[in-house]
């Protein structure tokens, strides 16, 4: 089955890149779920993608945004295809090309600066680019999300979203990644850091991105937290709302993915239920964090 899959993939690649029809290329799967593979042959190595939240209807903004990207070295190069388009379609599904990049273990806290500096450039590009209001492939409208918190008594999520919609106004929405955890980071063996990963993008609110990937990468550690908001606020200047209300509007990110997590259960698909007691973990500490003071306090180095 796999070769089957494989043939298929290496016609398209000869298709649409001009890759050599050739027993010296074949692809390999990087993981479980043939979301990666590396293209071997012609002495070189390039990774193919399957982008499996990316839907048609999604991919001219980002083409739009790949172009500068790529040309900023925020992301790793993607390759057009013959006809100037960064992706491409087979049986329904959305594949991209990309450069192979020799990669090292990555601690953030050696590359800090590093990381940061690529979230910072990568939210200035993105807030240039004029955007519909585009929404989360993995999202809940309100309506949805009121009423699976009602069923499952998680009433003070409702609070959350309530207290959010209130500020909506007072911090900024853009398009944003959406996704910034540890593993859409590369570091390569020259200590250059990538972002990957953007098929989760969408418009949200900034400072609910700056927190997710502040949170995730310093694993809900209040000082690296700070230290992360410091550096990025003097990369790319938050607000006071957006530094008062941080921890709020990152509270109300994780009770969102909460809410489609159990939406998807409701409709029979249980596909997501491996994520639930993450994000209700992350979902505790940032409470923890709010109701202890401590945020407050710290801000006060802003």
């Amino acid at each position: 089955m796999h070769s089957v899959i494989h043939n298929r993939l290496l016609e398209s690649l000869h298709r649409q890149y001009g890759i050599p029809r050739s027993s010296e290329y074949f692809l390999s799967s990087l993981d479980d779920n043939s979301n990666l593979y590396i293209i071997n042959g012609g002495g070189q190595k390039k990774i193919l993608k399957r982008n499996w939240l990316l839907t048609i209807d999604r991919t001219t903004k980002l083409e739009e945004l790949l172009v500068q990207l790529c040309a900023s070295d925020i992301t790793p190069w993607v390759f057009k295809t013959k006809n100037g388009r960064y992706h491409f379609k087979l049986d329904g599904e959305i594949f991209s090309l990309m450069a192979y990049i020799v990669k090292q273990p990555m601690d953030f806290h050696v590359c800090f600066e590093a990381a940061i500096g690529r979230i910072a450039n990568m939210h200035i590009i993105m807030s240039e680019i004029e955007h519909d209001n585009l929404m989360a492939p993995l999202a809940v409208d309100y309506e949805d999300l009121q009423a699976v918190y009602n069923k499952y008594n998680c009433s003070e999520l409702i609070y959350l979203l309530d207290q959010v919609s209130e500020l909506k106004d007072a911090v900024r929405r853009q398009l944003v990644h959406n996704d910034l955890h540890p593993g859409n980071f590369i570091q390569a063996v020259s200590g250059k850091v990538y972002l990957i990963d953007f098929d989760s993008y969408s418009v949200n609110y900034l400072i609910a991105d700056v927190m997710f990937a502040a949170f995730r990468l310093g694993n809900g550690n209040i000082n690296f937290i700070t230290d992360f908001l410091e550096k990025y606020d003097s990369l790319n200047p938050l607000t006071e709302e957006e530094k008062k209300y941080a921890f709020l509007f990152l509270a109300n990110d994780f009770a969102k993915k909460i809410g489609f997590i159990l939406h998807e259960k409701e409709k029979g698909d249980g596909f997501y239920m491996k994520d639930y007691d993450k994000y209700n973990n992350y979902l505790k500490q940032t409470l923890a964090i709010m109701n202890s003071g401590s945020w407050l306090s710290g801000s006060n180095k802003f």
